[in-house]
């Protein structure tokens, strides 16, 4: 599924750093939360969201 995959990227991408670019967010940063927050809040299991609390 394409979408785990983003969600793997984005995951090996940030590491263990809180942001894309460092130590203070910027604009991908506020896409990537969109992107993340739309799976999480949804109140409906899916296998995007068993991948966010991965």
């Amino acid at each position: 599924m394409r979408g785990i995959a983003n969600l793997r990227v984005v995951a090996d991408m940030l590491g263990d750093a809180s942001y894309v670019f460092g130590r203070d967010p910027a604009t991908v940063d506020a896409a990537i939360y969109g992107f993340v927050a739309s799976i999480y809040f949804y109140e409906t299991d899916t296998p995007l969201k068993r991948q966010v609390f991965q």
